[in-house]
C-alpha cells in the first residue's frame, strides 16, 4: 500500500513538474517567434530559452541570499551556474557542480550567525528563492503589458519562466537525491522535527539544506 501511494504521489508531481515545463516552453516558443518573426518561432526559443532559465536562476539564488540574510545568516557563496559569488570577498570564481547532480541550476551556501538557528529564519532561507521569483514577475508584467513588440515578448517569457521555476521548487519533491523548496519547508514545520547541529546549508534550485 505504500509502495502504491509512493508511485500516486511521484506520479501527482510529475504531472504538475510537466505542465510547467510544457508552459516555459509554450513561453519560449511565443516570445522567440516575436523576437525573429513568427516562421522561425522554434529557432527563436531555442536562443532565448538558457537566457530567460538563466535570468531566473540568478534572481533565484540572490533571493535565497536575500532570505538568508534576513534571517541573521552569513551568506558565504552563492553559486549559479559554474560561477559562485562571494559576499566576503566581492569576486567571482569557479565552482564545481556535485557529480550527482549536474543539473542543478546554484545554490547557497550559508551559515547560522549570532542569533542561532530558528524555524522562522530557516523559512525565511528557503522561501526567499521562490518569493524573489514571484516578485520579479510581478514586477516584468507592467513592461510585458505596454512595451511594444518584441520588448513585451521577452518580457512576457521571462514572467512565466520566473513563476514556473518558483512553483517547480514550492512543490515537495526530491529530484536526484536533492530536496525541492517545498520539501524542505515540510521538512521546517512537520511535527517533532530534529534539527542536526549548525552546518554550513545549501539551498537553491533542486539543492535545499537538509534538516
Amino acid at each position: 500500500m505504500r509502495k502504491l501511494i509512493q508511485r500516486l504521489q511521484d506520479g501527482v508531481v510529475y504531472g504538475l513538474r510537466s505542465s510547467l515545463g510544457f508552459i516555459a516552453g509554450f513561453a519560449a516558443l511565443a516570445a522567440g517567434g516575436q523576437i525573429v518573426g513568427s516562421q522561425w518561432a522554434f529557432l527563436g526559443a531555442i536562443l532565448v530559452t538558457p537566457f530567460f532559465s538563466l535570468g531566473a536562476i540568478v534572481v533565484h539564488e540572490f533571493g535565497h541570499a536575500a532570505g538568508a540574510r534576513l534571517a541573521g545568516m552569513r551568506v558565504n557563496r552563492i553559486v549559479v551556474a559554474d560561477f559562485a559569488w562571494s559576499p566576503k570577498t566581492r569576486k567571482w570564481s569557479a565552482a564545481r557542480r556535485p557529480p550527482d547532480a549536474s543539473d542543478i541550476g546554484g545554490w547557497v551556501e550559508a551559515s547560522e550567525g549570532p542569533r542561532g538557528a530558528s524555524r522562522m529564519g530557516d523559512t525565511l532561507f528557503v522561501l526567499g528563492g521562490p518569493l524573489a521569483n514571484i516578485l520579479a514577475s510581478v514586477i516584468c508584467v507592467l513592461p510585458a503589458t505596454y512595451l511594444p513588440s518584441p520588448l513585451a515578448g521577452i518580457f512576457g517569457g521571462f514572467v512565466l519562466f520566473s513563476m514556473t521555476l518558483a512553483l517547480a521548487n514550492l512543490i515537495p519533491s526530491r529530484m536526484n537525491g536533492a530536496a525541492s523548496d517545498g520539501l524542505q519547508l515540510w521538512r521546517i514545520w512537520r511535527p517533532h522535527r530534529r534539527r542536526k547541529p549548525p552546518k554550513p546549508s545549501r539551498s537553491g534550485w533542486k539543492r535545499t539544506p537538509d534538516f
